[in-house]
């Protein structure tokens, strides 16, 4: 297994169940327009699968890999693809910034939510435009959580929010990438084609509950809290009524959390 970074978010369960609803229809909508029959993808970080599984929907009969760091979460993509009747999907644990493929492997590279997680997403969008093939197709959809909405919110349901954000910069990321996409995408080889912002919504009951339960569960976790407490930006006190705070925000009825991301699909320029 790859050397695992300090990914903010973790590998717990819950967030594995999460990223399991995700699918091709909302996530990668953006790129859907750009993929024809007979292509192949790599999908950077993809989580549990259910996204690859549904761009391999959209290029069938070619050929689909999905790679990230922790593969315990393979089988809800392996079991989703057999209920599909989808048989050229490959799922392999792997680096983003040290991809195991040859030059030019793939005609799609795609990745959702991974590089505002990494200290260096410069490194990763270097690897990721290599193994395309020239004129190829990168597919990228990260957050920018100063575009984020949440409602109706007190002060320390905001400060919740806040901290967060907070243990992502102190864990040496950037949650504010999204508005870096276009120069970096640039610098790494591609020409964009397309930008734009989109929002991922959480407007119902059942969806506020499950957010506000993830979130007051991340504030518990060492790797969260820790650097929180120790930079001083907050006490084990202040994030006990944060968490209490955001669970009683969520299970509000007219609670709604609206995240921010930005999108971008480039296609890899051509040698002269």
């Amino acid at each position: 297994m790859p050397d695992e970074p300090n990914y903010t978010l973790g590998h717990g369960d819950q967030l594995v169940d999460a990223f399991g609803l995700r699918g091709v229809g909302h996530e990668a909508q953006f790129v859907v327009p750009y993929l024809r029959s007979g292509m192949s993808v790599l999908d950077c970080g993809c989580g549990p699968g259910t996204i690859t599984v549904g761009l391999a929907g959209c290029v069938s009969p070619g050929r689909v890999v999905g790679i990230d760091i922790s593969g315990h979460q393979f089988d809800i993509g392996r079991k989703l693809a057999l209920q599909k009747g989808i048989a050229t999907i490959d799922f392999r644990e792997g680096d983003v910034t040290n991809l195991e493929f040859e030059d030019g492997s793939f005609d799609v590279v795609f990745a959702h939510g991974v590089l505002y997680h990494l200290a260096d997403p410069s490194a990763a969008l270097t690897e990721m435009c290599r193994v395309l093939v020239e004129g190829g197709l990168l597919g990228i959809r990260d957050a920018d959580e100063s575009g984020s909405l949440v409602g109706p919110a007190d002060e320390l349901v905001q400060r919740g929010c806040s901290a967060v954000v907070e243990a992502w910069r102190l864990n040496g990321t950037d949650p504010f990438f999204g508005r870096r996409q276009l120069g970096l995408v640039r610098r790494a080889g591609c020409e964009p084609l397309h930008f734009s912002a989109s929002y991922d919504n959480y407007t119902r009951g059942a969806q506020t509950r499950g957010l506000a339960e993830f979130i007051a569960e991340l504030l518990q976790q060492p790797h969260m809290c820790d650097p929180l407490v120790e930079s001083g930006w907050t006490d084990p006190e202040e994030l006990q009524r944060m968490r209490d705070a955001i669970v009683a925000w969520g299970a509000a009825e007219d609670a709604f959390y609206c995240r921010a991301r930005c999108e971008t699909v480039a296609r890899k320029r051509f040698s002269p």
